[in-house]
């Protein structure tokens, strides 16, 4: 994600002084809390794994429940950790032994 953010940070430089979040749950709250204070004048989410996470019972991320409602990814701890209802899905998961 870094050359992404970095990518779109450059082109916007000229006309827009940026400001990263990082999605560890303190940056996307502080990025929520600024944006709600209408100090932003708008917000690129290019990093929604903490969507994901609220919304998919992941790490929780306690963010704004109205920042996103569709993603396709979400984390959890140890396979044993994933819900039974994601069990059929694409995983990158690994069994520990």
């Amino acid at each position: 994600m870094t050359p992404c953010v970095t990518a779109i940070t450059e082109q916007l430089r000229g006309r827009f002084d940026c400001i990263v979040f990082h999605a560890t749950g303190t940056g996307g709250r502080a990025m929520e809390k600024l944006a709600d204070s209408a100090f932003l004048y708008g917000v690129i989410d290019v990093t929604t794994t903490e969507v994901c996470d609220h919304l998919l019972g992941g790490v929780p991320a306690r963010i704004g429940s109205a920042r996103l409602r569709a993603l396709d990814m979400v984390n959890f701890c140890a396979i044993n950790t994933v819900p039974a209802q994601y069990a059929g899905r694409n995983s990158s998961a690994t069994t520990r032994r």
